[in-house]
């Protein structure tokens, strides 16, 4: 059992060891000026890189006639601006209608009129 006990403690111990050496070697070669230099040389190949395949992209969608990425973002910003508005219209068209309701129910009230004998009157009309 010791001896169980003593080489899980030694495989520990290089396992720590391990991950010191290992850590100390990438601190090192991020911090190397040249790794630093081929790393953002790559990096901006491969930005050009894309930028070219996107102006290529571009270039091919227009002489086949189909939307690019920036084609289709526009509509859908146009498309929601559109909802927006009939959002808005569809509000303005409830708010008249319950002030048209209203005028009415107004009007409907104005025109019956209760005379003295009784009879109720609407218009011009007489109602038992």
């Amino acid at each position: 059992m010791s001896n169980k006990k003593s080489l899980q403690e030694f495989i520990s111990l290089l396992g720590v060891q391990s991950e010191s050496q290992l850590n100390k070697l990438v601190h090192q070669r991020l911090e190397d000026p040249r790794t630093i230099k081929k790393t953002r040389s790559r990096m901006q190949n491969h930005a050009n890189s894309l930028k070219k395949l996107r102006d290529y992209t571009e270039i091919l969608a227009l002489q086949l006639n189909m939307p690019t990425k920036d084609d289709i973002a526009n509509v859908t910003k146009i498309a929601i601006q559109i909802e927006e508005k009939l959002d808005d219209l569809e509000e303005k068209i409830l708010l008249l209608a319950k002030e048209q309701e209203k005028i009415s129910e107004d009007t409907d009230r104005d025109a019956v009129q209760k005379p003295s004998k009784g009879a109720l009157r609407v218009g011009n009309k007489k109602i038992k």
